[in-house]
């Protein structure tokens, strides 16, 4: 079972990075605004809560679709920033109406989930700035245990469990179970699996994907998805993938109790006979538990840096 992760992350190398125009919001560069928070109804009754960054003057940003291909979006006025759990609520509950200044990875909105012109995911805060304009607290501009905002560190858990014969069993959260437990199971997917740098099997792939899958800008079936693995696989046969620590975020669906979004950061290292490459990635799955096992119904990334 830890095997089919490997792949998933592994195919961000196949995705194009996006040029960040200077002008533009872009990964890992600073946005700088006021903190707000939005608050509504979601369609089963639920309170929804977000939190938006109010941008002085209207910015193009250079972005990662909902299905991982590159994007100029203009216009943008607001930028969600996208919370994973209580701790990162209560630190940007302290912050609200505050100029502050956050970094992180820049994507798409989707409109049933988000309410921002863009979304910004695994996000850290870079600094707040007093009234005089010193900055309060600030960093290097990169992501720690210190100034996180929205991302939750790496959890345990997984989507099926996988016998030693070689038989799957689907997970079937029990009755009660409630949202950390699933996040754990989510979480250790990603951590032993996904990222494991193992071969997967076409039979485990397939108890993975769900029939259609949004797949890295493209609608395709279940083995045009097995097929661009094995593929992959047999480009790297050498691969090794390590979770960039505080980078995972788990996050529910606005509309499905059912369906959780993960967003995380990884370094990669794979060689075959002739070539090597090595880098940092960033993927993007979406997870239907609806079934009782867990499908992935949307996978895409890219590649950050190369080195």
């Amino acid at each position: 079972m830890r095997a089919a992760q490997t792949i998933l992350t592994g195919l961000g190398l196949l995705a194009l990075c996006v040029p960040a125009d200077a002008r533009c919001l872009a990964n890992r560069r600073p946005i700088e605004g006021q903190l707000s928070v939005m608050r509504e109804q979601g369609g089963a009754g639920q309170s929804l809560k977000g939190y938006q960054i109010q941008l002085a003057h209207p910015a193009c940003a250079m972005a990662v679709d909902l299905d991982g291909a590159p994007v100029q979006l203009q216009g943008v006025r607001t930028v969600q920033i996208l919370t994973s759990d209580a701790a990162g609520e209560q630190k940007l509950d302290s912050l609200i109406g505050e100029h502050i200044v956050v970094a992180g990875y820049v994507d798409v909105p989707d409109p049933q989930r988000h309410t921002g012109d863009a979304v910004l995911s695994n996000a850290w805060l870079v600094a707040v700035p007093s009234t005089g304009g010193a900055a309060v607290a600030a960093d290097d501009g990169q992501p720690d245990e210190a100034d996180t905002a929205a991302v939750t560190a790496p959890a345990r858990t997984e989507i099926a469990t996988l016998a030693p014969d070689g038989t799957e069993t689907a997970y079937a959260p029990p009755p009660n179970a409630d949202r950390n437990d699933i996040e754990a199971r989510l979480g250790r997917f990603v951590t032993e699996f996904y990222l494991s740098g193992d071969n997967v099997s076409p039979d485990v792939l397939r108890g993975i994907y769900a029939r259609k899958v949004s797949y890295y800008g493209k609608t395709v079936a279940l083995d045009q998805v097995v097929k661009s693995k094995l593929t992959y696989f047999g480009r790297w046969p050498a691969r090794e993938f390590t979770l960039q620590p505080g980078t995972l975020a788990i996050r529910p669906s606005r509309n499905s109790a059912q369906v959780y979004e993960l967003t995380f950061v990884y370094d990669f290292k794979v060689a075959s006979a002739t070539k090597k490459s090595a880098g940092t990635g960033y993927s993007r799955l979406l997870i239907d538990l609806a079934d009782g096992r867990g499908k992935i119904v949307r996978e895409s990334g890219k590649v950050i840096d190369r080195y």
